[in-house]
């Protein structure tokens, strides 16, 4: 993956994601610190038609967003980075799970212990413009 074509790939992503009636989807990104996990989500919020400023929910832990989408209803965005299994209880995530038709990403993820996902993307640095993706 490179910057330029970051897009293409997260376009390509969203494509590929299941999108359920009755469930989230969950995607998990993984990777050193600056990887690009971040700006991986950002694209994905572009190919989703997300104009707004998407910055990382480092500090506040998620941020949410409305999709006019036929596929998400919603995207949002979970930074568990600073948190432990405790502290993820309180970002709601089992309720939004159960809600149906929405993308969580949720970045860090192994800090809050095991995660149910759809797909999980482990990014690494190959060069200072260069990662590598693996998608399972």
């Amino acid at each position: 993956m490179t910057l330029e074509n970051i897009d293409a790939i997260a376009e390509a992503i969203v494509k590929e994601l299941p999108s359920y009636p009755d469930v989230a989807t969950i995607l998990l990104l993984s990777g050193d610190m600056g990887a690009g996990k971040t700006t991986l989500t950002q694209a994905i919020g572009r190919a989703l038609k997300i104009s707004e400023n998407m910055p990382s929910p480092t500090f506040v832990m998620r941020r949410d967003y409305s999709l006019n989408d036929d596929k998400f209803s919603k995207l949002i965005h979970i930074d568990a980075y600073r948190i432990g299994p405790e502290e993820a209880k309180a970002l709601d995530i089992h309720n939004e799970v159960s809600g149906g038709r929405a993308l969580i990403i949720m970045e860090w993820s192994e800090n809050i212990g095991e995660v149910p996902s759809d797909a999980k993307i482990n990014i690494s640095h190959v060069s200072e413009f260069e990662r590598e993706i693996l998608i399972s």
